[in-house]
């Protein structure tokens, strides 16, 4: 076997490996005893057919085709072992040959990108929502709590919104009747929009004992009849208002455990400030990396981001599993194509890689390390669960070579943390904000069972709240620490494009991995994602 290494790109290298037409003889032998074990060939049993004869029955040709392809994997993984380069992703085998004395095929090696010089995180200013808690905020939680009490009244006026009115809809499509979508005695309230669209504009102003008519499209939540138009008239029976309960400490005392209004206006205080606050806190780290991350100007190899992207759909994929829904199912329900679902976590991937290469960069330039003791901390839980110390553990990782992926992993949450710690959160009037967690009394008696229902009815949402995505953790930096440890870079296991047999990969690289138990179940959760 001999090898060649030239440079295809900044970040990637191509390996060509050449074979000599008499290191295939093994590889054939392997391969006719496959093949023969397919067959049926007269006076002998399956896989003991000697070569020749399987040769004369399939053909010399597809016996070294066989040969081959089940050899690759192995050929390739033991040309990369003299070979010190950290690779990003599987090595892909991009073209194979036939030479005069015999083949060679052509590898692709996607390396990690290295930053040129790390980007700045001092004095940084990231804007988030702001955490202070208004007066105007804590009203409209009471006045939600207010509502959950509200007492329906019976009014001879037309309806306005925050009425409830009772409705019977009856659905036309072509003058033919839609039982299905029709309903009767249904109580409505109006001014939600949460039933059909304009069917608020055509129930507003009306009184009791009108019919109004209405064409709508109906939402996708009407399951086999979602996206349809169809024709509604709508008899309007009854009007109710909502009348409010007295705000004063009177009504507090009935439906708490508090004994005034500004008992309770503080107990929601503060339950806002610790949920705006850990919203803050969010919407501050996953600005301040794609602060960073908009510094990050490299040429990413290809082969990293389909490796990523890859992974992405596989994790996405398994915790789909989880709850017990495929990804197909996730398509279908929520009007996604496959091409959207790629293209999403192709983008994911990118943000990734760009996360990892702004935080190792930031580790290297501050000198950044891993100790001992940072070491023990990151394995304690898993150690925990394999009923070993952290110090056995982590010999354990030695032993499995894994103690740089864990290090690495490690160095990368410094960094984050660093970026935090240097950055300062300020509002959209460029105020700086505390974003330290406020101290909440802890309650020592057990709550009443009307102390829960006013808890839930005044809990913030988050979504009202932050008013976009950003409140949505998304700041890992890798797998976690722990996990890392039991994790391989992929080396040696190369996916084949076109010009190989998948499935003899396959078993080779299935092979390898049986020898390491400890790393066998991640080992092949990244081949099957690849």
């Amino acid at each position: 076997m001999e090898t060649e290494l030239v440079e295809s790109g900044r970040f990637e290298r191509t390996l060509t490996v050449k074979m000599l037409e008499a290191d295939l003889e093994d590889a054939k032998n392997q391969a006719a005893k496959k093949l023969s074990g397919q067959m049926r060939l007269k006076g002998f049993r399956p896989g003991k057919a000697p070569r020749r004869i399987v040769e004369a029955t399939v053909g010399a040709d597809t016996v070294r085709a066989e040969a081959i392809d089940s050899g690759m994997s192995a050929w390739v993984g033991a040309a990369l072992e003299g070979i010190d380069l950290e690779l990003a992703a599987q090595p892909t085998i991009t073209d194979v040959r036939d030479t005069e004395d015999g083949f060679e095929m052509d590898v692709k090696l996607a390396l990690w990108p290295e930053l040129d010089s790390a980007p700045v995180i001092e004095g940084r200013q990231i804007v988030v929502e702001s955490n202070l808690v208004s007066d105007e905020e804590i009203d409209e939680q009471i006045d939600r709590l207010r509502e959950q009490f509200a007492e329906l009244v019976d009014v001879e006026r037309s309806i306005r919104d925050g009425d409830i009115a009772l409705i019977d809809l009856n659905a036309e499509d072509d003058g033919q009747p839609v039982d299905e979508v029709s309903a009767k005695d249904l109580s409505y309230e109006v001014g939600g929009g949460g039933l059909l669209e304009g069917l608020d504009g055509v129930l507003r102003g009306e009184k009791a004992g009108s019919i109004v008519s209405l064409t709508s499209t109906l939402p996708e939540s009407f399951g086999e009849f979602g996206g349809e138009e169809l024709s509604f008239k709508i008899l309007v029976k009854s009007i109710k208002e909502k009348r409010l309960p007295n705000l004063d400490d009177e009504w507090v005392g009935d439906i708490s455990e508090f004994s005034s209004v500004d008992d309770l206006r503080h107990e929601i205080a503060e339950g806002m400030a610790v949920t705006k606050t850990e919203q803050a806190v969010r919407e501050f780290r996953n600005k301040a990396i794609e602060a960073v991350i908009e510094d990050v100007d490299v040429e990413i190899p290809e082969g990293l981001i389909e490796s990523e992207t890859e992974a992405q759909i596989h994790s996405f994929a398994h915790q789909l599993e989880t709850s017990g829904i495929g990804l197909e199912d996730y398509m279908r329900v929520t009007g996604q194509s496959q091409e959207a679902v790629v293209a999403d976590a192709r983008l994911q991937a990118d943000r990734a890689v760009k996360t990892r290469l702004a935080l190792d960069a930031i580790a290297r330039d501050r000198g950044l390390e891993a100790t001992e003791e940072d070491l023990e901390e990151a394995v304690s839980d898993v150690a925990e669960q394999e009923k070993m110390t952290p110090g056995e553990y982590l010999d354990a990782v030695r032993k499995a070579d894994r103690l740089q992926l864990l290090t690495a992993d490690i160095l990368r949450q410094q960094a984050l943390d660093l970026l935090i710690e240097e950055a300062t959160p300020i509002d959209g009037d460029g105020n700086a904000l505390d974003l330290t967690l406020p101290e909440v009394e802890e309650q020592v008696d057990e709550p009443s069972e009307q102390t829960v229902e006013v808890a839930e009815a005044v809990a913030p949402d988050d979504k009202a709240e932050t008013g976009s995505d950003d409140s949505a953790d998304d700041t890992s930096v890798g797998p976690d620490a722990a996990a890392s440890a039991r994790e391989d870079v992929p080396a040696g296991e190369p996916a084949v494009e076109e010009t190989a047999d998948n499935e003899s990969l396959d078993e080779e690289s299935e092979g390898k991995k049986s020898a390491d138990n400890e790393s066998a179940d991640n080992e092949s959760a990244d081949k099957e994602g690849t």
